[in-house]
């Protein structure tokens, strides 16, 4: 648990402990649903790493990657959008990755994750040597949307055809995610199994904030500000929503129907009356 401090004043308005629990029931929607890794069908499972500059995701995709005895595939998934910059500033601030800072600077970020793959997860390299591990690299896209198609176009110019795919993506982007390879995949006769961790916010008796996220450790440097992970999860919903405003199919057509619960849309409702009115 890591402890900091909000500094916005709009922020400082939803920490609250209804506000609390409110993002963390928006939250936990959007980082579901998760499925756990396992080695089960590896002939024919395909796990794909989203680009983002939460690096906790790339670590657990190369952790289990790492543990798989059998030929496996993975896909590297991103190019250059209007967030890589903060791709670049997590490796910077990174204890470890810092290091390497310096070399991934104007790179795509499928191509920052196989920087980061090779020089610390070394074995991952000698899978890729010896045949192993099949690696794909994706490092055009720059949207959630285009990952989804130009993951599919890569397994498709490599005769690929799985039958399960886990999607590794950062909490806040998860739900859409896989509802935009739901809409890309339509017809194909493969599993989807998204992935990623559920980050919680706790309000201290100081009033600071405190991350948890179940399964993993997580340290502050490695997640939002709160400011941003607020903004961020505040903007997901209006675009899930399958209405004329929305991503889905009776609005921009962009991914899959999403039914958005009753209580995540109260709770969205009330932390964005907050944020607004406090303006």
């Amino acid at each position: 648990m890591s402890a900091f401090i909000a500094r916005p004043t709009e922020v400082h308005t939803l920490l609250t402990s209804r506000g609390i629990e409110d993002i963390n029931t928006v939250s936990s929607f959007l980082a579901s649903p998760s499925h756990a890794f396992d080695f089960s069908d590896p002939a024919h499972t395909v796990y794909v790493l989203i680009g983002s500059a939460i690096l906790p995701t790339a670590e657990a995709i190369f952790d289990h990657v790492s543990r798989c005895t059998h030929p496996v595939t993975l896909v590297l998934a991103g190019g250059i959008g209007h967030s890589t910059s903060l791709l670049y500033d997590a490796v910077s601030r990174h204890p470890r990755y810092s290091s390497i800072s310096h070399l991934v600077k104007q790179l795509p970020e499928a191509q920052v994750f196989k920087l980061l793959m090779t020089d610390f997860w070394p074995d991952l390299g000698k899978k890729v040597d010896n045949g192993i591990l099949t690696l794909l690299i994706d490092d055009r896209s720059t949207n959630c949307g285009a990952n989804a198609i130009e993951t599919k176009r890569e397994l498709d110019g490599h005769g690929i055809k799985p039958k399960r795919l886990f999607i590794v993506q950062d909490p806040t982007m998860n739900r859409r995610t896989f509802a935009t390879f739901e809409k890309v995949f339509q017809g194909s006769n493969v599993e989807l199994l998204p992935w990623s961790f559920f980050p919680r916010l706790s309000l201290l008796h100081d009033g600071t904030v405190s991350w948890e996220a179940e399964d993993r450790k997580v340290e502050n440097h490695e997640l939002w500000e709160p400011s941003r992970f607020i903004s961020l999860i505040l903007g997901e919903i209006p675009r899930l929503r399958d209405d004329e405003k929305g991503y889905g199919p009776r609005g921009a057509g962009f991914i899959a129907h999403v039914d958005i619960p009753e209580a995540v849309e109260q709770a969205w409702s009330r932390l964005n009356t907050v944020s607004v009115s406090r303006r």
